[in-house]
């Protein structure tokens, strides 16, 4: 599901003549139900009152100076929410926890239900440690990185892969930048931008290797947009990761005989991969397939004809059937 963005300042101050619990209330609902001691203080609670409520249940202490209004349940936004009260004013959500925020993981990523690790970015100086957060400095972060998913800092989905990039094996960074290409939530240009303007950035190497090479092919992210692509322009969905002469095919139309194979060079930039795919083709053809190879790069960035030479192929093999 593509994140819901909006910019904006943190909660801020409630509103004239709202105070005690009611004013916290306000705090809680525009900050996922977590609030940070010093807005408690604000809303006219002291210390002996923080206390209180704390022992009475109504607040419960996620991190050292910030609590959960109402419950301690932590859903995921909760606690990343949480992990940005904890630090500083001007920390952000990062690495692995904002590619989870982004949606931008790549498919079959495990994410724990709850226990993982909040990543949080600050700038210079250290904010000291929490547990349940894994603290990240950086010496810049400027506005071009900061971006806000409802009201939550978070690092743009740019800068958060080139953050992952820093320690992330090449295959997983090359899924997720194909993940935010598909998404639309960057573009190459603007990767591009970011490598030249993050001089001495640990993930430069890598990412810079991933660009070189191209974002990479995931036969998942290539599947889900190709059946989208198909549902919208009204062609019958194809069946996928199906068996035709005795090989697994990307997508397939059986009665029509018709294959559309996923192309990459991430996948077929050897001559071994060259000749295993040239003889599979090959048996495809004798065996009466008609075969589409689709490229990840016009897939991504010509959907549009792609799914016209699929829809040609399909239409002249339903016509030699009529035959």
């Amino acid at each position: 599901m593509m994140p819901v963005v909006q910019a904006g300042p943190r909660a801020g101050a409630p509103p004239a003549g709202l105070e005690g619990d009611h004013a916290v209330a306000w705090f809680a609902e525009r900050q996922h139900g977590v609030v940070a001691r010093p807005q408690l203080l604000a809303c006219g609670i002291t210390r002996a009152g923080i206390d209180h409520r704390s022992r009475a249940g109504r607040l419960h202490r996620v991190h050292r100076g910030v609590y959960a209004v109402g419950h301690g349940l932590l859903t995921f936004e909760r606690s990343a929410m949480a992990g940005v009260l904890a630090m500083s004013p001007d920390a952000l959500i990062s690495h692995l926890t904002a590619a989870r925020l982004w949606a931008i993981l790549p498919a079959g990523t495990h994410v724990p239900d709850s226990g993982e690790p909040i990543d949080v970015t600050v700038v210079g100086r250290n904010p000291g440690c929490h547990p349940g957060i894994r603290r990240h400095r950086s010496a810049v972060l400027g506005p071009r990185d900061l971006r806000w998913i409802g009201p939550i800092p978070v690092t743009s989905p740019v800068r958060t892969v080139l953050d992952v990039a820093a320690a992330g094996q090449i295959s997983f960074v090359e899924r997720m930048l194909a993940e935010a290409l598909r998404a639309r939530l960057t573009s190459e240009a603007e990767v591009r931008r970011t490598l030249a303007g993050s001089p001495g950035h640990a993930g430069l190497r890598t990412l810079g290797r991933v660009l070189r090479i191209g974002p990479a092919f995931d036969r998942s992210v290539a599947e889900r947009l190709l059946v989208e692509l198909l549902r919208r322009a009204g062609i019958p969905r194809p069946r996928t990761n199906a068996r035709a002469a005795d090989f697994e095919v990307d997508a397939l139309w059986p009665d029509l005989r018709v294959v559309v194979e996923f192309d990459s060079f991430t996948f077929h930039g050897d001559r071994i991969a060259f000749r295993r795919d040239r003889r599979k083709l090959a048996r495809l053809q004798a065996a009466g397939y008609r075969v589409v190879p689709v490229l990840w790069e016009d897939l991504r960035d010509a959907p549009a004809a792609v799914v016209a030479n699929i829809a040609t192929v399909l239409a002249v093999a339903r016509e030699g059937l009529r035959r």
